[in-house]
């Protein structure tokens, strides 16, 4: 995603619009290069990255300069979150201070927050808007305009970033209906925020009414009948309601248990050790206090990223393998930070009640937390810097090899093509060969690049070689294939 956020903001910089050189998704039309840019995604990111690309140029760099300025919020925001959840618990003094400053320090430091300061992507700008919505929801329960309209703001701030901001709504109604005055009282604490919210949403969504044939409800259904990796890159055979179900049962179940797994193990357990094992044991142990229990933010935070986990795992299991959960985590994992300061705070309490301590040595707390997280989070951020520097490298072999193509490009990795070559860029369907000639001829394509092998490609073409595609010198890449498909042929 970082590759096309990078695309779509030089295209605006250089005065092109909101277009995107990249069609990685047939779900909806126009069928066109340029390509009307975030149809499924959100442009949020888009418009941050170009803020600093038409001040220090058109890299990828200066791209990063927003989300590294706004990931810095991240931090303060986890603080004010545990300070007003230490305060709800009755926690004073010292103990307050450390459990806010605690859970301050461990955001900063956090792997999984500092690996998504390196992508211009969505994941900053919805943990940032998320997160201050969550942190001013007590407030606009009380219908005040002031509060209801900044909620309503981040709200619509958050969605521009990632449709998962509508389950924040939903968290925010289910504080409202937990007070006392029945449905009077709780469209007082609607009115603002909806005002505001609407007025950065609705312009979007009629865009996008505009801009795409099929529209959103079309791409989100067939997200939700994947049943495999490669739909995502579908082209002539599409999902539909009839390949989902023909999965029985069994294969639909085994779908969903996969993707919860995805999202519990890998996005909240492992990289987010030890905080995520924590603040889940954590949450069970702290669950009737006023903490969780009135409507404070850290509720607001828990319901909204207990119903994406829940959402992205059940309704989209195998999209989410693409990092739907992922991106979206950031206010669950913030949340996990608040409840790992304040359960092991609980039980530092616990242990001076039964030791007979004369000091509260709450410090201990945070300090164990960094002990784990610092190193996990400096291999975390190693790992993704040598990952990247090597596709970086990659990229330069290939556009190095290749030289200059003319036409589109029909790719496995369209977006990272597209930035590497400066050409336009196709999505591989993972379909028959003749699929491919026929999207070929349908946007003028002459050039197949298949990067890594993913579902049936290159190696249908290496075993039974087509007439279509004649392969081209890329030795010097390995792994990497690039056929030219043959003007008007027919396999």
């Amino acid at each position: 995603m970082s590759a096309y956020v990078a695309g779509v903001a030089r295209n605006l910089v250089e005065g092109r619009g909101l277009v995107s050189d990249v069609i990685w998704s047939y779900a909806a039309g126009p069928y066109v290069l340029p390509r009307p840019a975030f149809d499924l995604w959100q442009p949020l990111p888009g418009f941050l990255a170009a803020l600093p690309m038409a001040v220090a140029g058109p890299s990828f760099a200066a791209a990063q300069m927003a989300f590294v300025a706004l990931a810095a919020a991240i931090a303060p925001l986890t603080w004010w979150i545990a300070r007003d959840a230490a305060a709800r618990n009755a926690l004073a003094g010292r103990r307050a201070a450390t459990v806010a400053a605690g859970a301050g320090m461990v955001a900063a430091t956090f792997g999984p927050f500092l690996v998504a300061i390196a992508g211009p992507d969505s994941t900053v700008p919805f943990t940032v808007f998320a997160v201050a919505a969550c942190a001013v929801m007590p407030r606009a329960l009380g219908g005040g305009r002031g509060p209801g309209l900044a909620l309503g703001l981040l709200l619509g701030l958050a969605y521009l970033s990632r449709q998962e901001a509508i389950w924040l709504g939903l968290a925010y109604v289910a504080l409202l209906l937990g007070r006392a005055g029945g449905i009077r009282v709780a469209w007082r604490g609607l009115r603002w925020p909806m005002v505001a919210g609407a007025l950065l949403v609705v312009p979007w969504l009629v865009r996008n009414a505009l801009a795409f044939e099929g529209g959103l409800i079309r791409q989100t259904l067939e997200n939700a009948w994947f049943t495999r990796s490669e739909d995502v890159f579908a082209y002539l055979d599409r999902p539909s309601l009839a390949t989902f179900l023909a999965q029985g049962p069994g294969g639909i179940l085994a779908h969903v248990a996969g993707g919860l797994v995805h999202g519990l193990v890998d996005v909240l357990l492992v990289p987010a050790f030890p905080v995520g094992v924590v603040g889940l044991v954590a949450f069970a142990g702290l669950r009737r206090t006023p903490a969780l229990r009135e409507a404070s933010p850290l509720r607001a935070l828990v319901i909204s990223g207990a119903v994406t986990f829940l959402v992205t795992g059940v309704v989209f299991p195998v999209a989410t393998l693409w990092g739907t959960f992922q991106h979206a985590s950031g206010p669950l994992l913030v949340a996990l930070v608040v409840l790992t300061a304040l359960g092991l705070d609980a039980l530092l309490a616990r242990i001076r009640r039964l030791r007979g301590w004369s000091r509260e040595n709450a410090w201990l707390a945070p300090l164990a937390t960094l002990a784990l997280a610092v190193p996990i989070a400096a291999l975390a951020v190693t790992l993704t810097a040598a990952g990247a520097a090597r596709e970086e490298d990659r990229m330069e072999a290939v556009a190095a090899a290749v030289g200059r193509l003319d036409g589109p490009v029909i790719a496995d990795h369209p977006m990272w093509v597209a930035e590497a070559l400066g050409v336009p860029a196709l999505a591989l369907p993972d379909e028959p060969p003749a699929n491919i000639v026929r999207l070929a001829r349908e946007f003028g394509a002459g050039w197949l690049l298949v990067l890594d092998t993913r579902g049936r490609y290159p190696d249908v073409l290496l075993d039974a070689p087509s007439p279509c595609f004649v392969e081209g010198p890329l030795a010097s890449v390995e792994g990497a294939h690039l056929l030219r498909i043959v003007p008007g042929c027919t396999p």
